[in-house]
């Protein structure tokens, strides 16, 4: 009997599917599913301009942390990305909708990611209304770590700035009710979970 011969090519190793662990949880989250596709990608979808283009993806973790899921979109001939928040359809299916404004082949790209402040902010939320005070300033120590965290990551000095403002105005009220309030902020939380 003849001994199979052997390819010179190298043979690609076949990964778990598992993600790999890293910081932020940003190697914790899977993109599948994502529609509009031609071809598994090799060819662009076509619309005529001003048509809406409805972006699906199934975006899943491996855990119950609250995810954040964007839509970067370049259009035809531009040089910047523009990024939009995907909404949770349910059933880990998140969408929005986007449309180019002249002919030319445009990009999007989905980004998603474990948000680990609003993770932070739902777990003191719950402390908060059980009424566990004693909890308050290590609770609050911890998100102002955090946050500060996020905000020598971000790009922008004003972002930056905004978050650091945040924490020190929670932090100057020890744990009070006004720090508190502060802290639970949503539209801050999403700024740092960036």
């Amino acid at each position: 009997m003849e001994k199979p011969r052997r390819s010179s090519r190298p043979r690609a190793r076949r990964r778990s599917g598992l993600p790999e662990p890293g910081p932020e949880g940003r190697r914790r989250v899977v993109i599948e599913k994502i529609a509009p596709m031609v071809d598994g990608g090799r060819y662009p979808v076509r619309r005529v301009p001003g048509e809406p283009i409805e972006v699906d993806a199934d975006v899943i973790a491996d855990g119950h942390e609250p995810l954040r899921v964007e839509l970067d979109v370049r259009g035809p001939e531009e040089e910047t990305w523009v990024s939009r928040p995907m909404i949770l359809q349910g059933n880990d299916r998140w969408t929005a909708t986007f449309a180019f404004d002249r002919r030319g082949t445009g990009e999007f790209c989905i980004r998603a990611w474990v948000d680990e402040v609003a993770h932070w902010q739902e777990g003191f939320g719950k402390k908060v209304k059980a009424g566990l005070s004693e909890d308050y300033a290590l609770g609050l120590a911890e998100g102002g770590e955090m946050v500060r965290r996020h905000a020598q990551r971000a790009g922008d000095p004003l972002v930056q700035r905004h978050l650091v403002d945040w924490v020190s105005r929670w932090e100057k009220g020890a744990d009070s009710p006004e720090s508190v309030r502060l802290a639970l902020d949503p539209a801050m939380g999403a700024l740092a979970g960036r």
